[in-house]
């Protein structure tokens, strides 16, 4: 069985599409232009990887190399039910152990508890991958149990390159289910086509801003970046058995390149939280704005301090609060534009938090929660929905998934890079008692959607399983 069919034994009650039905027949018949892409990626990976042992050989010695690579690929590895390849980064805490974000280790344990042992293949590099084990200190407490989780490094040189397809193909062989990071892919191509006989069934998660990520790639690129990136991308997505998008925007996406596409849950256990009934604010009340995120230029921080400036001119009392939780390499400039504002006293800059007690300590006084975004590549921000079903009104701007994600009415949507549109709806959000309720209860209506399913765990491992989740009647996924 080559794990590749998704009919009713994948999905019982959902009938495959007609171009569904092509796809298990071409492939069923041995498609000449499948066998051919199969058998030329096949090669280029044979090729690489003859020439990469001999480049090693000739620097470490033909015996020595030839051992290493024999010994990795013979020695028993820790059993694998599923692998998850990419969808963080990780960083080594004082004490050795692997820490991530809460939310995502929380997705990886319960992973675990429902399929068995998860092998995470996930780079310790980037904006949060740093070794902190001399430095007595930790950002993350998103601790990884190594009794459920195999934190395997991801290596991003050239070289590293050869040594992730080695624990890839290691892990591979042992048939397990898994679930593929679309940005961790690049580098993983040549092995792409091989997922039909090496896993039960995989997925592909497609998260983030699709377009912009291939059109301004996060590091200067060679020419043609944009079209290799695009097609290892496209080709993650048409291998895999089904795909699950993050936002209605993303499934879009998706299924330009297969048939099959689940819109996904929030990571993370969010339904638990409480909501925050602050429907009326007095009139002398001050009033606490949240956002959450990286303090970078794109992500359009400029622009809420400008708003902010805006609105405490209109409105010189009540006070407005602004705690922004988050660091980054524009942190510095931002605090000096509240200086030359004249904001600095309204404007808190917590850092990064990570504890789910302090995050629901800020969460209960926010009067409102802002995206500014402008120009980076978002999907759907976790943080929104965070805001959302704690009944918390948000203000977003328009970019990427989230004008279609919440064209229901549930978020207040603004141009990116207009301040005064953001000023006025915060100040609406805040102060007009009308508009604020109508945004709560949009929130509400948000909630409703994802109550039943507990997570998005829960979602991913029964439709990797073959089941049909629970509730039948849930929204997301549309299998069409």
């Amino acid at each position: 069985r080559l794990g590749f069919h998704l009919d009713e034994e994948a999905f019982p009650g959902d009938e495959p599409s007609p171009g569904l039905r092509s796809v298990h027949a071409e492939n069923a018949e041995g498609d000449g232009h499948e066998f051919r892409a199969l058998a030329l990626q096949g090669f280029l990976v044979s090729y690489s990887l003859i020439k990469f042992i001999w480049a090693r050989a000739r620097d470490d010695g033909v015996a020595a190399t030839l051992f290493e690579y024999l010994g990795v690929m013979t020695t028993v590895a820790i059993r694998a039910e599923v692998l998850v390849i990419g969808g963080g980064n990780v960083e080594i805490a004082p004490d050795g152990c692997s820490v991530t974000k809460g939310p995502i280790a929380d997705y990886l344990h319960e992973l675990s508890d429902r399929m068995g042992h998860c092998v995470w293949m996930v780079q310790r590099s980037g904006t949060w991958g740093v070794d902190l084990r001399d430095t007595g200190t930790s950002r993350l407490e998103g601790r990884i149990d190594p009794e459920k989780v195999t934190v395997v490094p991801i290596e991003g040189t050239f070289r590293g390159t050869f040594q992730n397809w080695f624990h890839f193909i290691r892990y591979a062989l042992q048939r397990p289910y898994a679930v593929f990071f679309i940005a961790a892919f690049v580098t993983m191509t040549p092995l792409q086509p091989f997922m039909k006989f090496f896993f039960r069934r995989s997925a592909t998660y497609l998260a983030g801003d699709y377009e912009l990520m291939v059109e301004q790639p996060s590091s200067p690129r060679w020419p043609g970046w944009k079209v290799l990136s695009r097609y290892c991308w496209e080709s993650a997505m048409r291998h895999a058995d089904f795909v699950i998008a993050r936002g209605s925007y993303l499934a879009k996406i998706a299924r330009r390149s297969n048939a099959r596409v689940i819109e996904t849950l929030p990571m993370g256990h969010m339904l638990g939280a409480e909501t925050c009934e602050s429907r009326e604010l007095a009139p002398d009340q001050e009033r606490h704005v949240l956002y959450i995120g990286l303090l970078i230029n794109s992500k359009g921080m400029s622009d809420l301090l400008k708003a902010i400036r805006l609105i405490s001119d209109r409105r010189p009392e009540p006070k407005i609060i602004l705690d922004v939780l988050g660091d980054g390499a524009d942190r510095p400039g931002m605090e000096a534009q509240c200086s030359e504002l004249g904001i600095e006293s309204q404007i808190h800059f917590h850092g990064w938090i990570d504890s789910a007690e302090q995050m629901t300590g800020y969460f209960s006084t926010a009067h409102a929660l802002v995206m500014p975004s402008s120009t980076h590549p978002e999907g759907v921000p976790r943080s929104i929905d965070e805001a959302l079903v704690r009944h918390i009104p948000v203000i977003a701007t328009r970019i990427a998934g989230v004008p279609d994600e919440f064209e229901g009415g549930e978020v207040l949507l603004v141009d990116r890079s207009a301040p005064e549109q953001m000023a006025d709806g915060i100040e609406a959000v805040l102060f007009d008692p009308a508009i604020r309720i109508q945004y709560i209860e949009g929130a509400a209506r948000r909630r409703d959607r994802w109550e039943g399913f507990g997570s998005a765990a829960e979602q991913h491992a029964a439709y990797l399983f073959g089941e049909s989740p629970r509730p039948a009647q849930f929204p997301p996924p549309r299998l069409d």
